[in-house]
């Protein structure tokens, strides 16, 4: 198998600015559970109205002068410049520096005192992430040398060295295996800490000829269940795997038990809430598609009356969709995986620009920006049991799903407005930007997190400042907490997110920037406070109480790092570099919680 993958430098967080126009033009709005080429409703017929009052609203907090008792809190100088917290655990931390040399950084271990223990001179990541979930361990390569490997494919990086499982309380290896490694897309473990990376090259070749997982735990033997040329693609459990053969065809696994290949119809598929949707079709067509329920029960559904494509599912609920049309739309359909339901039919905006916004609502319910009869476009939402319709607000916006589909948050005209199944809440105004969780192909497959039931909604103050509002799906709490937010508005891309304090966001146990963050489980917001001193503040990410100070910084807030939780969620952390460059500042709170 000649397979190369070559690592991937992508944003940490995905966020969404206010407004946007998503297009649209004069095109039919088809009733919910007509066909395609339905007539529209009169023009002057009035949608349906959206829903008012306040019954279930969300819990709205006021912390801004409402906080906890601070976090007891020392301070560690550490010498050398450009250093970072990259770990931290109850008994110790670990500091990574060095990283301009080409050979990788090095990882330092320390006591809560500073006193140093294990040390690794040149660590390189060569998996996408290098963090284990739990935040617990991390895979990396000990390096002796870079190489570049020629063959008649072409040429190739090459790290060379001893791929070392670590314990990030300890510095200990666990596992050390001599390695001769290209670097990959993949992730560096399974979502459920069972299995880690390893794609050794053989002798003096540039590629390696299987991509291989060993257990995280003794005797750290492959999986049973995997051949030596299949492929990881995604955990749908800790028992339940899909895989590639090398012929390309797709199926399922138990990694436990050998000879346990099923070979799935589909070619594409959606792995969502326990349900697995897999499809298939000419190329890259949706013309028939099968559901499995979490229990395992099975339905087909037949889409063979249009050139239908895959466009993401929510629990029992797919959709597909048509090619974009000229007027700036395409027809896309919502189908009950259960097949109890009537499919439900309607256009959405589309436009080159910016892909068609559409959020699948868990609670049976469709919420998306599309045209009208009368050639404007709105923000509508159809009930998938009714086939009801409301128009919720006219013209375009941006929309990011929340909780796993639980509502969806819409910003439009600078207000953002948090929608569910069945009602809509105004949540802020004058919205600069909103910080959350990504969509992204790069992190397919990740177990869903609790950073994904969050938005931090930033807005813009008239003294010129920001105030910062958090909104958390889960427990439906809305919590006001500064209006002396210190911010930096992404350069260039929405899609950009620096490992800085600029912005607020989760906490994470382990790993050198935030996109390692997005595959463990948060237990902390954070933002950082502007003042002489500027403060670092922690809030529980369920908002279940108000926030605490876990220290002072010493210097320009541009120069502090993202801070960081152990994995017990017991002890905190955050580093800053000094103004000279001279030493990092790691700030840590002093007793475990």
């Amino acid at each position: 198998m000649r397979t190369f993958v070559l690592f991937l430098q992508v944003p940490f967080l995905a966020t969404m600015t206010c407004g946007g126009n998503n297009g649209g033009g004069p095109r039919p709005h088809p009733t919910p559970d007509a066909g395609i080429d339905a007539p529209a409703p009169p023009v002057d017929a009035p949608p349906d109205a959206p829903p008012t009052g306040t019954p279930g609203g969300l819990t709205r907090l006021d912390w801004r002068t409402n906080r906890g008792a601070p976090i007891a809190s020392h301070a560690i100088a550490i010498p050398g410049a450009g250093g970072s917290l990259f770990a931290i655990s109850n008994t110790s931390f670990v500091t990574q520096t060095g990283c301009e040399d080409p050979l990788g950084c090095a990882l330092t271990w320390r006591d809560l005192q500073g006193t140093v223990g294990a040390r690794i001179a040149h660590t390189q990541r060569v998996t996408f992430t290098s963090i284990a979930p739990d935040g617990r361990h991390a895979q990396v390569v000990a390096t002796d040398a870079l190489e570049t490997c020629t063959d008649d494919v072409g040429a190739f990086p090459v790290v060379r060295g001893t791929l070392e499982l670590l314990d990030l309380a300890t510095g200990a290896a666990t596992v050390s295996l001599p390695i001769r490694s290209n670097t990959w897309s993949a992730q560096g473990f399974t979502p459920f800490n069972d299995y880690f990376f390893a794609a050794p090259i053989k002798g003096t070749a540039c590629l390696a000829d299987a991509l291989g997982w060993l257990a995280t735990s003794a005797p750290f033997a492959p999986p049973p269940g995997l051949l030596a040329t299949d492929t990881f693609v995604q955990a749908i459990s800790p028992q339940r795997w899909i895989v590639q053969h090398n012929t390309g065809t797709l199926g399922t696994v138990d990694p436990t038990k050998a000879n346990s290949f099923q070979q799935l119809t589909g070619k594409t598929f959606d792995v969502t809430q326990g349900w697995f949707h897999t499809y298939t079709g000419f190329a890259d067509l949706v013309q028939d598609a099968v559901s499995t329920s979490p229990t395992g029960a099975s339905h087909p559904t037949a889409l063979h009356d249009d050139d239908w494509h895959a466009a993401g599912a929510r629990g029992r609920w797919f959709r597909v969709c048509g090619q974009p049309q000229t007027a700036g739309f395409r027809n896309c359909r919502v189908v009950d995986g259960q097949g109890e339901l009537a499919a439900v039919n309607f256009p959405v905006n589309f436009t080159t620009a910016s892909s068609d916004t559409t959020v699948l609502l868990t609670g049976g319910a469709v919420v998306f920006v599309g045209p009208l009869g009368d050639g404007t476009s709105a923000v509508q939402r159809i009930t998938l049991a009714t086939g009801k319709r409301d128009v919720l607000h006219p013209g375009p916006g941006t929309l990011q799903a929340l909780g796993d589909g639980a509502g969806a948050l819409l910003v439009q005209d600078g207000a953002a407005w948090y929608i569910e199944a069945d009602r809509e809440e105004r949540v802020a105004d004058h919205v600069v930007q909103v910080i959350s969780a990504p969509q992204t192909p790069f992190l397919r497959g990740r177990a869903a997190g609790r950073q994904d039931d969050v938005a931090l909604v930033v807005s813009a103050m008239d003294s010129g400042g920001f105030s910062l509002a958090l909104l958390d799906a889960r427990t439906r709490r809305l919590a006001r907490v500064t209006d002396g937010l210190f911010f930096t508005q992404p350069a260039g891309s929405p899609f950009s997110f620096a490992d800085t304090c600029g912005q607020p966001w989760t906490t994470r146990s382990a790993g050198a920037n935030q996109l390692e963050g997005l595959l463990q489980q948060p237990g902390q917001l954070y933002f950082v406070e502007r003042g002489n001193p500027a403060t670092m503040w922690l809030v529980p990410i369920d908002l279940a109480a108000p926030p605490r100070k876990l220290g002072d910084l010493a210097g320009d807030p541009a120069s502090c790092h993202a801070p960081l939780a152990s994995p017990d969620g017991q002890r905190f952390g955050f580093a800053e570099n000094t103004a000279d460059g001279t030493a990092t500042r790691v700030v840590l709170s002093s007793d475990a919680r």
